[in-house]
């Protein structure tokens, strides 16, 4: 599943986690900030390839957005571009 999907497929979307996607970049964050309308919490720890100044714009529509770009532990799993947690609201 791809974010362009996901943000296509997912309009009634509230809550992603994309932690640990390092290989996601700024046009992942457009595709996100284009379909997911209702998109209010936005969770990105260490998605390195991601600008912060992308990420700011993200700031005036969606609720809270945590992104860091570090490197992820040793211990953290990597799951390289797939999305950890999908949340849906109900119409």
């Amino acid at each position: 599943m791809t974010i362009q999907y996901i943000s296509g497929a997912c309009p009634f979307l509230a809550q992603l986690d994309i932690s640990g996607c390092v290989d996601l970049t700024d046009k992942a964050l457009k595709f996100i900030r284009k379909g997911c309308k209702n998109l209010r919490v936005l969770i990105m720890l260490y998605c390195r390839n991601m600008n912060k100044g992308t990420v700011s714009k993200l700031k005036s529509t969606i609720d809270v957005v945590e992104w860091n770009g570090n490197i992820p532990p040793p211990s953290f799993k990597l799951h390289l571009n797939s999305v950890a947690s999908l949340v849906v609201t109900q119409k």
